[in-house]
């Protein structure tokens, strides 16, 4: 089956709300797809979510598991109304910051993904529909303390350069100053 699809094939995999993209060797997310709540990309070769998918945020559940992502888009963030994500078994070591953001997420399965250590904890095993709603909770909440956190060390350091900025500024004043001084006390 060939690996691009049109708008029109698209319409016709529609059914209700759902769209099956599953097993169609396709290595990139189609550019336009047709509004459903629902989309299964599972068992592709894809390697990246574009980041205008992102815009799609109708999606209720997303299945991107047997992939080969290496990380997601910022944006990934603005799929506010997102309740159910499955990325088992992809390319992914971290998650963007924006992931914070996906307060409606209930069940994220993160299974089989090289993740770094603290996500990989947050994540953890996802064995049944308990764990999976562990991990979608504190993986949210772990995304979420890291944009905080990072968000106030932008801001500390906003903070510094001004500073130094008002510093610098003063001794160029102290400096002119006394260059001033010192020609006065020569005449």
């Amino acid at each position: 089956m060939s690996a691009e699809l049109s708008y029109k094939d698209l319409k016709a995999l529609l059914d209700e709300n759902d769209i099956d993209l599953s097993m169609r060797q396709l290595v990139s997310i189609p550019s336009k797809i047709p509004r459903a709540t629902h989309l299964d990309f599972s068992n592709n070769l894809i390697t990246s979510i574009p980041a205008d998918f992102c815009l799609l945020t109708h999606i209720t559940k997303l299945d991107l598991s047997n992939n080969q992502i290496v990380h997601l888009p910022e944006e990934f963030g603005k799929l506010i109304n997102l309740i159910h994500l499955d990325l088992y078994r992809n390319e992914i070591e971290e998650l963007p910051l924006s992931f914070g953001e996906l307060a409606s997420l209930k069940w994220l399965d993160l299974k089989d993904n090289p993740l770094e250590l603290e996500l990989s904890q947050a994540a953890g095993d996802c064995l049944d529909e308990k764990g999976c709603k562990m991990a979608a909770l504190n993986v949210v909440q772990l995304m979420h303390d890291r944009s905080v956190r990072q968000q106030r060390l932008l801001e500390k350091q906003k903070s510094v350069k001004k500073r130094m900025s008002i510093f610098l500024f003063e001794i160029s004043v102290l400096y002119i100053l006394a260059y001033r001084y010192k020609i006065k006390s020569e005449v």
